[in-house]
């Protein structure tokens, strides 16, 4: 899975950040038991620091859909530009990840 950087600088941009919205993605990729759970083909992914809205974001595309993310204090996320989850604690990855999965129609294994 290829991830394609964006910006990377500006006054509170943190690499943990893209480092947790990574994690995500390859959670979304994987599912919760890789290797056995149904992998996700991610068409496109761009992670990048919003400076102006000081937001960590992610964005890719899978199973005919686009998914945006974005990262503060917590997830929130777009799904062909409707609100998914918002507000999701950045300690619940995996929930979030499967969540994710759901609605982009991969069903639990």
């Amino acid at each position: 899975m290829n991830i394609e950087y964006g910006n990377r600088e500006g006054k509170y941009f943190t690499e943990w950040r893209l480092d947790l919205l990574k994690e995500l993605l390859g959670k979304v990729h994987q599912g919760p038991m890789p290797g056995t759970s149904k992998v996700v083909n991610i068409d496109h992914a761009l992670i990048w620091y919003d400076a102006e809205q000081d937001y960590h974001m992610l964005f890719f595309r899978a199973l005919g859909h686009e998914v945006v993310v974005r990262l503060y204090k917590a997830f929130s996320s777009k799904i062909d530009g409707e609100d998914h989850w918002v507000g999701c604690p950045r300690s619940q990855v995996w929930e979030y990840a499967n969540s994710l999965r759901r609605k982009l129609g991969v069903t639990p294994d």
